[in-house]
């Protein structure tokens, strides 16, 4: 199948101090590959949002349509249902996956030797955002203003 990639370095880069934040060590950006067969997110996404490509939303809708208007159909639960399948399954399928090998192979689970010598499994639980943010960024708009997202 074709594979899609975002990587424009090989190296990894990460701005700021690592003071504070959990597994810096997974979040160093990296070459991410996946199968677009198996997951047209992108397809599936412009179905849901009623266009035929992404990347001419901007020519199939008109500029003074309300972005709010354009997202519609992902406030609802019927017709954003195979989007949020799709998504669901990406993550739970490709991007866990992944995520949890690099964290093995960078020794970052704490391991309980005591609970492992007593033949107890070490329970690791991943959580995720149940329904990605998604943002319509026209040509000559900014994505968003400046703002400073956290969770306390």
């Amino acid at each position: 199948g074709r594979r899609a990639s975002n990587c424009h370095e090989a190296s990894s880069f990460h701005i700021g101090s690592s003071y504070g934040v959990p597994y810096p060590d997974l979040r160093n950006e990296i070459c991410f590959l996946y199968d677009l067969e198996t997951f047209p997110l992108d397809k599936v996404l412009a179905e849901t949002l009623g266009v035929t490509d992404l990347s001419k939303l901007h020519l199939e809708r008109p500029r003074n349509e309300d972005k709010g208007e354009m997202m519609s159909p992902l406030r609802n639960r019927g017709s954003r249902r195979r989007f949020h399948q799709m998504f669901d399954s990406f993550v739970v399928s490709h991007v866990i996956p992944l995520l949890h090998s690099q964290a093995l192979s960078k020794g970052i689970f704490y391991t309980n030797r005591h609970q492992l010598h007593r033949g107890k499994p070490q329970t690791i639980v991943y959580r995720y955002q149940a329904f990605p943010s998604i943002n319509i960024v026209r040509p000559g708009e900014c994505s968003t203003d400046p703002h400073c997202e956290m969770t306390l």
